[in-house]
């Protein structure tokens, strides 16, 4: 549940949805929606008891992510993996916009694989920057035609990304 959030400038943002088939619910792995967001400085979301998880990574400007107890920066190249069941806060940081790409999932191996990614805490990963600007692009290509298979190959996406967090 979002507990305060202010976006800013929504005219640069890009939101997708995805509807995955109910026998997807048995997959490691489902996206629910994703976006990027090119967010000025009023732009935060404070949040918790959100059943999902959360991928974040910055292409320009600075993020700050507080999770965990933790409090990180997200400059061009960082990534963040976390479960929004927990409290969380993150929001631009600065006065440049914030362009980051994010998306929300949830499965059978969600909660294990960012439990594995952060421990106990915040483990925010390097990244090369070229593979966050693709992340929405990639997405948007892979959720064009709906169905069966489609779900499949989604989990499987996700799941090679977080392995390359790991």
């Amino acid at each position: 549940m979002i507990l305060n959030a202010e976006m800013g400038d929504q005219s640069r943002h890009k939101i997708g949805l995805y509807t995955s088939l109910e026998s997807a619910e048995l997959l490691p792995f489902r996206l629910l929606r994703y976006g990027e967001f090119t967010s000025d400085s009023r732009y935060y979301t404070e949040r918790e008891g959100y059943r999902s998880c959360l991928l974040l990574s910055t292409i320009s400007g600075c993020g700050e992510l507080r999770y965990a107890g933790q409090e990180a920066l997200l400059t061009p190249g960082r990534t963040a993996v976390i479960d929004c069941s927990h409290y969380q806060y993150y929001a631009t940081h600065g006065e440049e916009d914030w362009k980051f790409v994010w998306f929300h999932f949830v499965g059978t191996a969600a909660d294990a694989f960012v439990q594995m990614i952060n421990g106990s805490g915040l483990r925010v990963m390097e990244w090369e920057r070229w593979r966050a600007e693709e992340l929405y692009g990639e997405l948007s290509a892979l959720t064009a035609a709906p169905g069966r298979q489609t779900d499949f190959l989604v989990s499987l996406w996700i799941h090679q990304l977080l392995s390359e967090l790991a």
